[in-house]
């Protein structure tokens, strides 16, 4: 008897086991990141494109499609992998494209009718090179606020890292930042570069990356024709002094003063008819 009642405790496990995993699988969770890469493929993805992306955004655009869309929507994407160095500002010099690599890709997110959902900017930069910075640098992001607004709920999310030399390992940390945002067209952070409770010294290869969704401000259509500029700035606080830079009240653009803020631009453009919503 004793034998019997093992038995059908293991069944019942099993059982339990085999129904986690059908769950896991169905919600995606069990899913590889290859079967969610041609997922999004399937879903209108280029395959290049996808190809710069992390797993944490490929997660988050296969998360979007299959569940907060429910598998009706389509995606395409467009990416600006270069930096352009502006020194067109009197205080202003440029960093160099061999010292900072920014890259910004933008998802359109629409219904097979064509009916544009929203849209998501995915953000990175990567230092090549150790910077001469106080740790305290800033990014703003400019669109036109005709088409979009930033969501409110879960609009933005965002990470850095570091290689700490004395471990080898790759440690990550938040922002320290808060994002200054009134859906005027502009939004503006200041971030951390080095962590703090890392020695500054053992700290190379700094990098963050974020990502920001956009919500249609009116009703329209991919075959609208509706093209719009995400320009990002990165500035790079070089003084001792973090007030240097400060956020306009509004978000749209920053204030740098004296000669030791370094720029670079990024400009990717917004397409809403970049594929064929009628196939």
């Amino acid at each position: 008897m004793k034998k019997i009642i093992r038995m059908l405790i293991c069944v019942q496990l099993l059982l339990v086991l085999i129904a986690q995993t059908v769950f896991a699988q169905d919600t995606g969770k069990g899913a590889d990141i290859q079967s969610k890469k041609n997922y999004l493929i399937e879903k209108g993805y280029d395959e290049e494109i996808l190809s710069y992306l992390s797993d944490d955004n490929i997660n988050s655009v296969y998360h979007k499609l299959k569940y907060d869309f429910h598998g009706k929507a389509k995606v395409s994407a467009q990416i600006n992998r270069s930096g352009e160095m502006i020194s067109n500002y009197a205080t202003r010099a440029a960093i160099n494209k061999t010292q900072l690599e920014i890259k910004s890709i933008v998802n359109n997110y629409m219904y097979d009718s064509g009916e544009i959902l929203g849209c998501e900017l995915i953000l990175s930069y990567e230092w090549l090179v150790t910077p001469t910075t106080n740790g305290k640098d800033a990014i703003t992001v400019n669109w036109d606020p005709t088409y979009f607004s930033l969501a409110e709920m879960g609009g933005f999310n965002g990470s850095s890292s570091i290689i700490n030399s004395a471990t080898e390992n790759e440690e990550f940390f938040n922002f320290g930042m808060t994002v200054n945002a009134l859906n005027t067209g502009g939004a503006g952070w200041n971030i951390d570069v080095f962590k703090s409770d890392t020695e500054k010294t053992l700290q190379t290869n700094p990098k963050g990356q974020m990502t920001l969704f956009f919500e249609p401000n009116y009703s329209f259509n991919a075959s609208d024709d509706v093209v719009m500029r995400f320009t990002t700035m990165y500035y790079q606080n070089k003084a001792t002094d973090d007030s240097l830079i400060n956020f306009s009240t509004n978000g749209t653009g920053v204030q740098a003063v004296g000669t030791s803020t370094d720029t670079m631009r990024n400009i990717v453009q917004y397409i809403s008819n970049m594929v064929d919503v009628t196939g």
